[in-house]
């Protein structure tokens, strides 16, 4: 191959690589584009003229439809979108115990009535936890337990905004992560509901670090930025179906589905007053109504 040939070769391998918002390919798929333009190169012995035009026509086709070639998750938008939360519900004000002792004395009607918001946290009812299933939640380090207080990552998922995950590492915690891996024959989840902060108390809330931004991953693939906002309130976080069962799927296949997994990375926070930790007291997530 000339120096001509290595020149138009590399240009090639460039503008596989992005696509005109400058999303990355695999550099599998670069090579087997490229494999594909020699060859049709040597069955029509072809110009290097009409080489470059016929390569940059078949880049527009693949690039622009790449259903073809059945990647189109690899380049679907310019950028990862940012979710902000639809809803910013009331601030819990009393505690799970208290909510269960409230539940043996009045009907949750004149519960909801007084306390808005709580029954998410404290009593979900027929919500996405009827029909999903997460194996185990996971984080990347967590803050040493101090006397009979935990910080792990279970605290996310026990419907008790007295606890919380704190992240374990020197400085803020950017970088940390939280994974959740989720039973393929789940339903499907339409929005991630967040306590952000150590909500226990207004106190604890000021003095430990709030995470600003996170970013989400699903099955490993970064999915969207989710910009939280600074409240010691539930932010409701809408989601496209996740885990929503394709059409044409049989039950059988359905119900043996690989499970998968959904991560949030820690990407900016909001400072504390006084400790350089950053916690989440809860990260749930909602689907369609059951019934």
């Amino acid at each position: 191959m000339d120096n001509e040939e290595k020149k138009i070769d590399e240009a090639l391998r460039e503008a596989f690589r992005q696509d005109g918002n400058g999303q990355q390919l695999s550099a599998d798929f670069t090579d087997r584009l490229m494999r594909r333009i020699h060859a049709e190169d040597r069955l029509r012995k072809t110009s290097h003229l009409w080489r470059r035009v016929a390569a940059i026509a078949l880049i527009a086709i693949l690039v622009s439809g790449l259903s073809y070639a059945g990647i189109s998750h690899i380049v679907s938008r310019s950028g990862l979108p940012h979710l902000k939360p639809s809803e910013v519900n009331t601030i819990p004000t009393i505690s799970l115990a208290e909510y269960e002792q409230l539940s043996g004395q009045l009907s949750q009607q004149a519960i909801d009535s007084c306390y808005a918001g709580l029954s998410n946290l404290y009593w979900p009812g027929c919500s996405w936890y009827c029909l999903g299933e997460y194996r185990n939640v996971t984080a990347s380090s967590c803050l040493s337990p101090m006397g009979k207080k935990t910080y792990s990552a279970d605290n996310l998922y026990d419907w008790n905004h007295e606890t919380a995950w704190v992240e374990g590492v020197d400085g803020s915690g950017k970088g940390e992560t939280i994974t959740f891996t989720i039973a393929g024959r789940s339903w499907p989840i339409t929005s991630v509901n967040i306590l952000n902060g150590y909500v226990k108390t207004e106190r604890a809330w000021r003095e430990n670090n709030r995470v600003k931004q996170l970013k989400m991953y699903v099955n490993g693939q970064p999915y969207a930025l989710l910009d939280l906002e600074d409240s010691r309130a539930e932010q409701v976080f809408p989601v496209d179906s996740i885990g929503k069962r394709p059409a044409g799927m049989s039950y059988e296949e359905w119900r043996n589905r690989p499970d998968y997994t959904i991560k949030f990375e820690i990407r900016s926070v909001y400072r504390g007053e006084k400790y350089d930790d950053t916690a989440i007291s809860e990260l749930f997530f909602c689907g369609p109504a059951m019934h």
